[in-house]
């Protein structure tokens, strides 16, 4: 990450930037493996120049909530569904109405449907 805009290094166009990108590169030709270019980075511009957040302690959060919100909502959709096929209340399954019809309306519902 660019510490100057806190954007991804390929995004941005700050000079710092270009010269983080700059030393990377002298160090992948210096033959410096992934992880001890990072360290070395770490070493001089703190855990923030790393894109993600590091995988321990309270960090863990960051990793763990987006799959645990994702699995609760599947979960909740799943038992929306289930229940809704099932014919619980409120699904609009409900047993029809066993009340009479006026007979007012009746006769009408059977006029209009007789025209059918």
């Amino acid at each position: 990450m660019c510490p100057t805009c806190h954007t991804t290094l390929d995004q941005s166009n700050s000079p710092e930037a270009q010269r983080i990108e700059a030393f990377i590169s002298s160090r992948i030709r210096a033959g410096d493996t992934k992880s001890e270019i990072k360290a070395k980075l770490v070493a001089q511009f703190g855990e923030a120049i790393l894109a993600a957040p590091p995988r321990r302690g309270w960090d863990l959060l960051a990793w763990w909530l987006p799959i645990a919100g994702a699995a609760a909502g599947a979960i909740g959709l799943a038992f929306g569904a289930w229940r809704w096929t099932r014919g619980g209340p409120g699904s609009g399954l409900d047993e029809p109405s066993t009340t009479p019809l006026d007979p007012a309306i009746e006769q009408l519902l059977d006029e209009e449907l007789a025209r059918f």
